[in-house]
């Protein structure tokens, strides 16, 4: 068995070796996802003893990341806005920049009847926009058949109206 908090203590150093920023934040999230528990869970549980299973799938997350990989990429899941959208290799993840484009939008749309969101890759702007803008009428178009799959299935994980369309 092995402690928790010093396999914590042990990752947050590696990673920080390895030159990533917010080492502490990556590794709470990468144990928490391998271990099904939230940030609070962990935080009330810091004494809390593992097996050599749970130990070599939290190790394999931070190996990952101490290659740089995106924990958003290792997770599968990126929040934005007030929402969750599941991400993968073949979309960029929401960038909280990005964020600052949609409450633009929300500020100016007025009554806007109609949005195309270009290059929607995960669909995280035309998702939000479309939750946020119910008189709206969302449009989003992709390239990329893999990218409008995920932001369909976001779409539809969010409970979102927004007609996908592949488009070059």
């Amino acid at each position: 068995m092995y402690e928790l908090k010093k396999v914590f203590r042990q990752y947050i150093s590696l990673l920080e070796g390895n030159g990533v920023e917010n080492s502490a934040m990556d590794v709470m999230l990468l144990v928490n996802f391998a271990l099904g528990t939230t940030s609070d869970q962990y935080i009330f549980a810091e004494d809390r003893q593992i097996g050599e299973f749970e130990l070599k799938r939290i190790k394999a997350l931070i190996d990952r990341r101490a290659r740089h990989e995106p924990v958003a990429k290792i997770i599968g899941k990126k929040l934005f806005w007030d929402y969750s959208f599941y991400v993968d290799e073949n979309v960029l993840d929401p960038r909280p920049e990005t964020e600052v484009l949609v409450q633009a939008v929300v500020n100016n749309a007025g009554a806007a009847r109609t949005i195309l969101d270009l290059g929607t890759g995960s669909g995280c702007v035309a998702i939000s926009l479309a939750l946020m803008l119910k008189q709206a009428s969302v449009s989003a178009s992709d390239i990329s058949e893999k990218a409008l799959l995920i932001a369909r299935r976001n779409a539809e994980e969010n409970g979102a109206e927004v007609n996908f369309v592949i488009s070059d």
